[in-house]
């Protein structure tokens, strides 16, 4: 029965793989699988075929290459998310948008952390607490802003104020 299967031409076996010229007068020189006898060759192929088809698309384990190909393909998509933007509105000569204006820092009208932080350490190396600095720093800072408001209620300008808060903050450092 074994016999029947296998291809026998001139009194000789030969492979099932099409295009085969293997031939031979043992049996033992063939393996058989589902599909037919196939030499020892043809065999190891449709085999190692079998398990990278299992590793692949039954297990689902992917292949370093294809791994590279998959992160590549996921930075384009998203790059090309990230460059779709949404168009601006035209911006019209002259006019100005409702928004107020921001305190120009440079002209010191407002004590920045790092100030607050150099009154602070002044305060406690002085003797004073942690909470009573604390509450100096507050005390200074509302100082300095209700002089602030006042001196702009005089109608002083921007660079007097300027020198005049400059000259306060230096003399609250040094008391």
């Amino acid at each position: 029965m074994v016999r029947e299967e296998v291809k026998k031409i001139g009194g000789r076996y030969s492979c099932s793989k099409e295009g085969c010229d293997f031939r031979s007068n043992r049996l033992k020189d063939f393996k058989k699988c589902n599909s037919g006898f196939f030499c020892k060759k043809h065999y190891a192929e449709k085999m190692k075929k079998h398990r990278e088809y299992l590793k692949r698309d039954v297990c689902g384990i992917r292949t370093k290459k294809q791994q590279i190909k998959d992160w590549e393909e996921a930075r384009k998509l998203k790059a090309s998310r990230k460059k779709i933007v949404l168009p601006r509105l035209p911006i019209i000569p002259g006019s100005k948008l409702n928004r107020p204006s921001p305190k120009i820092s440079s002209l010191g009208m407002y004590l920045k952390k790092e100030e607050k932080q150099v009154l602070y350490y002044k305060y406690v190396g002085q003797g004073y607490s942690s909470q009573n600095a604390n509450k100096k720093v507050k005390e200074s800072v509302e100082f300095l802003s209700c002089l602030i408001k006042k001196l702009r209620g005089k109608k002083k300008t921007e660079k007097e104020i300027n020198v005049i808060f400059k000259e306060e903050f230096a003399k609250l450092g040094s008391m």
